[in-house]
């Protein structure tokens, strides 16, 4: 009866291992559309292929920790997708959050120096 729990618990974490890594995925990509207007072709096509490799990795290591869940190159697989993952989202944040020159940061910079600030 413990090996079949053991075993139900490791399927459940090899389920969890590529369910965080699609998420990632789909936070990636949202990111990237919010950033539709930033982001030059180049990137878009960088992240299509990363988004390819964190799909193949985390889908290969959830089929052989599916298998044989014992294998330890399976659980590396889905590991590294999920590297990739949690590493690349954080230029699509940095550009996401980065100040945007609106109207009233243009009116402020066209004011005349205010009077207490000569030197």
């Amino acid at each position: 009866m413990t090996v079949v729990r053991l075993g139900i618990r490791t399927q459940a974490l090899g389920w969890v291992l590529a369910a965080v890594g699609v998420f990632l995925l789909t936070a990636d990509m949202v990111l990237l559309g919010l950033n539709a207007a930033r982001v030059d072709t180049g990137r878009v096509a960088l992240n299509a292929i990363l988004g390819v490799a964190i799909l193949a990795y985390t889908g290969a290591g959830r089929l052989i920790t599916s298998r044989r869940p014992g294998n330890a190159v399976g659980w590396l697989l889905g590991l590294i997708g999920i590297t990739i993952a949690t590493s690349w989202p954080a230029w699509a944040l940095r550009i996401l959050t980065r100040p945007v020159n609106a109207a009233g940061t243009r009116l402020y910079s066209s004011l005349p120096p205010s009077g207490n600030n000569r030197g």
